[in-house]
């Protein structure tokens, strides 16, 4: 396999953009097989400078996650413990509610110490509403099964009378199932009354609120592909270079670059477009533990 050139991670901090640059070599997903540098090369159009470098993993090097996990040691959330979060935008810390939902926090700490959150995402965010994250299917090479992925077992809801208020930490489930609750979770941006009573919540923000704030400025990934597109191709430029793209029964042109091909193109950023809730720059969860606090 040679070495090819990829950009490393944008960090959005509302009006700065940071562009990082690494050479990685490209890794083997055991369901496709290699990500070729051309996939890559066509991706950055979309991501504001490329996506983040992570390691993609295979089936089973996730499966092997999944196990660690499965035969990690559960033990209660502590009183004086608290969920950390260390993310490519800053620290969020949240106090626990072991007393009022002991199982759903026992299994987050379960998971959170043996390390299965790491290297996640957040691979949802609607804005003023809430963030989700807890997939470990954010780590294999595709993006279309983000969202549906779980630890292998599921949790029995414990609902509560807390309210979701902004910064309050929830198990997600399944819409129709409430004892569907696994691995993954959300963090409400604002006050949400119909989700009370409705998910189990499991905390709340203690620490990190300016970082909460700029994860939920980040664009959707349809926002940034939708600039792309203009009404008219622009007075002066080359009118070879631009296609006509129909979305909506609307007519829209888009400039192709030089260096990709016009159908690939034109279909990722179409995909980008109707993708209206995954953020247009990779929010990280370098790392998630349930800890003291040492600071």
């Amino acid at each position: 396999m040679k070495k090819f050139l990829i950009l490393l991670h944008v960090f959005l901090l509302i009006c700065c953009v940071e562009d990082l640059n690494s050479k990685d070599m490209p890794k083997i997903d055991l369901r496709k097989g290699l990500i070729f540098e051309s996939d890559i090369h066509l991706q950055k159009y979309f991501d504001r400078g490329g996506r983040q470098a992570r390691k993609i993993l295979s089936l089973v090097e996730i499966d092997d996650i999944k196990l660690k996990a499965k035969e990690y040691i559960k033990e209660p959330v502590n009183d004086d413990e608290i969920a950390i979060f260390e993310t490519s935008f800053g620290v969020l810390k949240f106090k626990l509610f072991p007393n009022i939902s002991p199982e759903n926090c026992a299994n987050f700490k379960k998971l959170a110490n043996s390390g299965f959150y790491d290297d996640t995402l957040f691979h949802k965010l609607i804005p003023n509403y809430l963030v989700q994250g807890g997939d470990i299917l954010t780590r294999d090479a595709e993006e279309e099964n983000d969202g549906f992925g779980n630890p292998g077992w599921t949790i029995d809801a414990e609902f509560s009378d807390l309210l979701h208020k902004r910064g309050t930490l929830s198990m997600h489930r399944v819409k129709n199932d409430p004892n569907s609750a696994g691995s993954q979770f959300f963090i409400t941006l604002s006050r949400q009354e119909k989700l009370d009573k409705n998910y189990t919540v499991i905390g709340e923000i203690i620490e990190g609120q300016n970082v909460l704030d700029v994860i939920s400025n980040v664009s959707s990934q349809s926002k940034i592909a939708f600039r792309m597109l203009k009404k008219n191709i622009p007075e002066n430029q080359d009118s070879s270079k631009w296609e006509e793209v129909i979305l909506n029964s609307k007519k829209y042109y888009v400039n192709i670059p030089d260096d990709v091909n016009k159908e690939p193109f034109i279909k990722m950023l179409l995909e980008r477009i109707e993708n209206r809730t995954k953020p247009s720059v990779p929010i990280i969860i370098k790392s998630l533990r349930v800890q003291k606090d040492l600071n």
